[in-house]
């Protein structure tokens, strides 16, 4: 378990900041089976890359998990300035195989509603938003592979 958390000290990150909406749809037993639908209210149109980075600014704290080793341990991930798409910050692990490591982000941006993020080592993440108070996703390097699950 502690190689394999080793491989953590490299980390690059490509964050998912997985989108999520809900649409309901109720009938009562009292309508008629013949009544009309009322029309569903139209989509909220998507955010664009650069407004979803806005909505990252700032700090988001959670859990890196290694599902596979029973591994986890906590996870911080800062953005400190937007320009566009792109997001300059920093993601800090805890509780690695190499101890806890803050690195800078070498290259973020969000594309197609994704956060994809890279740290020193081969470390990637990737981070969709879940709403507007939770980022999912997950993380890479060099093979080894986990869960990541922040809150703001």
């Amino acid at each position: 378990m502690k190689h394999s958390l080793l491989a953590l000290s490299g980390l690059t990150a490509a964050l998912f900041l997985a989108g999520c909406a809900t649409q309901s749809t109720s009938s009562t037993a009292s309508a008629p089976a013949a009544a009309p639908q009322a029309a569903a209210a139209p989509a909220a149109p998507a955010l664009s890359d650069a407004a979803i980075a806005e909505k990252l600014k700032g700090q988001w704290t959670g859990e890196w998990a290694m599902p596979s080793y029973g591994a986890s341990g906590k996870f911080v991930f800062i953005a400190t300035s937007i320009e566009g798409s792109n997001i300059k910050g920093e993601a800090h692990w805890y509780g690695t195989a190499a101890g806890d490591l803050k690195l800078p982000l070498l290259k973020a941006g969000v594309e197609k509603g994704v956060l994809n993020a890279e740290q020193a080592g081969d470390t990637k993440f990737k981070l969709k938003m879940k709403n507007d108070t939770e980022l999912v996703g997950d993380w890479d390097i060099k093979g080894y592979t986990g869960d990541l699950k922040l809150k703001r």
